[in-house]
Formats: C-alpha cells, structure tokens, sequence
C-alpha cells in the first residue's frame, strides 16, 4: 500500500481563524503551509 498525500498544494496563504475585538481590531491566526505525507506499507 502506498500512499502519497499533499495538502495545500499550490502554498497559498490564508486565514485558519480570524477574530474581532471590541476597538475594531482583527487578529489572524495563519493556515498551515504546503505540506507532504508519503507513507509505505506492506501485509503478508
């Protein structure tokens, strides 16, 4: 079994959450970067 896994392939940037305060302000906090997972597995 082989499997092969890319998460935000083409690496954009974008908000995981972003809050509000009373005064206006915002805060982001940032979603993960491109990642890779590959994984090997064998059953006999």
């Amino acid at each position: 079994d082989v499997v092969f896994d890319v998460y935000n392939v083409f690496d954009q940037r974008y908000a995981m959450e972003v809050t509000k305060d009373s005064t206006g302000n915002s805060a982001y906090k940032p979603g993960a970067p491109r990642t890779w997972m590959a994984r090997v597995s064998y059953k006999f």
